[in-house]
C-alpha cells in the first residue's frame, strides 16, 4: 500500500458519496425542517479549510447560498459575531482537532444550527454535533490526506446543494450530479497523464527547491491546496497566490530556482495564464500551465470534463506530482517530519 493507491482510490470513493446524495437531503431536509438559513459558515484548517473554501464560487453562484470560513482558532478566539440563521459546518478528518470541537462548542452555546463532516461518526466532533456527516474517505491510511481533501470539497458541495434544493434555488440537481460524475470519471486518466509528464520533467522539477503556484476563482483554492500537498510531502518551501496578486508585488521575488504552476480551465482568465506563462518561460525559468491550455511542451495539459468540479479534476495532478517528488526525494510518507512538535503543543484532544 503507497499513497499512490489513496490516490487510486479516489474516484470510487466519490462515486459512493453521489449515489448517496438523496440520503444526504433527507438528512438535511429532516434537521433544518422550515428553518430559514441565509449563511453557511465552515470552520476548518489545512485541507479540510481549502476543501471547504474551494466550493464557496459553486454554493454562491449555483446553489445562491453565501459562505464564509474561517479557521479554527481565529474563530474561537478573535470573532464575536455570531449569525443565528447560518448553518455552521466544522470539518476534521480525524474528528478530534482540539480548536475544531471548541469552535462547535462556542456555536452550540449560541443555540445556532450545525452540522460536523469527519472520516468517522464515533469521533468526539461527530459526536458532538447535532447532524454528523461522514466524509467519505473510509480509512484513509495516510496523514498527507489525498482521499480526504477531495471526498471533503464534493461532500460540502453536496451539502450546499441540499440546501439549494431545500430553498427551491436550483432545480437541475440532476444535471449537476451528472456533472460531478464527468469530474470524477475524468481522474484516473489525469492521474496517468500526470505520470507520463512528471517522468518527463522529473530532473528539472527536483533541482528547484521553491515553488511557486498560482490560479485564479477555484483554481486559487486548489493551489492553495496544492501548496500544502507539496510543502508537507516532499517537503518543498511554496507559495501560491491568486492570479492577479502573482504580477504586483511577488514578481519581484522570481528567480529560476523556482518552480512555477499556473493553473488553468481555458475559460477563467485565460489569456492572463497564457500571457504570464510566456513571461515566466521566456524570462525566469521552469513554469507549467495545469489544465487544458498548452504553449509549449513543459505544460500538463489534459481536458477538463467538468463545468461546476474543475477543482476536483485539477488537484489530482498535484497530488501525484508531490507523490513522486516525495519518492524521489527519499521520503518515508508513512512517517512525518518534526514530529517533535506535539512534545511542545497539542493540536487533538
Amino acid at each position: 500500500m503507497s499513497l499512490l493507491n489513496c490516490i487510486e482510490r479516489i474516484p470510487e470513493c466519490l462515486d459512493r458519496i453521489v449515489d448517496s446524495y438523496n440520503d444526504l437531503k433527507k438528512s438535511f431536509n429532516h434537521y433544518i425542517g422550515d428553518k430559514e438559513i441565509n449563511e453557511i459558515i465552515f470552520v476548518a484548517s489545512g485541507s479540510s479549510m481549502n476543501a471547504s473554501k474551494v466550493t464557496r464560487y459553486f454554493a454562491e453562484n449555483v446553489c445562491k447560498l453565501k459562505v464564509r470560513c474561517y479557521y479554527p482558532n481565529e474563530f474561537v478566539h478573535y470573532l464575536n459575531e455570531i449569525n443565528h440563521k447560518a448553518l455552521y459546518i466544522v470539518v476534521s478528518q480525524g474528528g478530534s482537532t482540539k480548536l475544531v470541537y471548541d469552535a462547535l462548542i462556542k456555536i452550540q452555546k449560541h443555540g445556532c444550527l450545525n452540522c460536523s463532516i469527519t472520516e468517522k461518526l464515533d469521533s468526539p466532533i461527530a459526536k458532538k454535533a447535532d447532524l454528523s456527516i461522514e466524509m467519505g474517505s473510509v480509512n484513509e491510511e495516510y496523514m498527507y490526506r489525498t482521499i480526504g481533501y477531495s471526498t471533503t470539497a464534493v461532500t460540502c458541495a453536496l451539502i450546499e446543494m441540499c440546501l439549494g434544493e431545500i430553498h427551491q434555488e436550483i432545480e437541475n440537481v440532476d444535471e449537476i450530479l451528472t456533472d460531478l460524475k464527468k469530474a470524477i470519471l475524468n481522474l484516473n486518466s489525469i492521474r496517468q497523464t500526470t505520470e507520463q509528464w512528471y517522468l518527463q520533467h522529473k530532473f528539472s522539477l527536483m533541482r528547484r527547491p521553491k515553488v511557486i503556484l498560482s490560479g485564479a476563482e477555484c483554481f486559487y483554492e486548489t493551489s492553495n491546496e496544492a501548496d500544502i500537498k507539496l510543502m508537507e510531502m516532499v517537503p518543498l518551501f511554496t507559495r501560491s497566490f491568486e492570479l492577479e496578486e502573482l504580477i504586483h508585488g511577488p514578481q519581484n521575488a522570481f528567480d529560476d530556482s523556482t518552480i512555477y504552476f499556473l493553473l488553468s480551465d481555458n475559460r477563467k482568465d485565460d489569456e492572463k495564464v497564457r500571457k504570464i506563462a510566456e513571461f515566466l518561460k521566456k524570462e525566469i525559468g521552469f513554469c507549467a500551465i495545469v489544465g487544458n491550455q498548452k504553449l509549449d511542451e513543459k505544460d500538463l495539459y489534459f481536458e477538463l470534463n467538468s463545468q461546476y468540479f474543475t477543482y476536483i479534476e485539477e488537484i489530482t495532478a498535484f497530488q501525484v506530482i508531490a507523490y513522486y517528488l516525495a519518492v524521489d526525494h527519499g521520503r518515508d510518507l508513512s512517517r512525518g517530519v518534526n514530529t517533535s512538535i506535539s512534545n511542545y503543543i497539542k493540536k487533538t484532544l
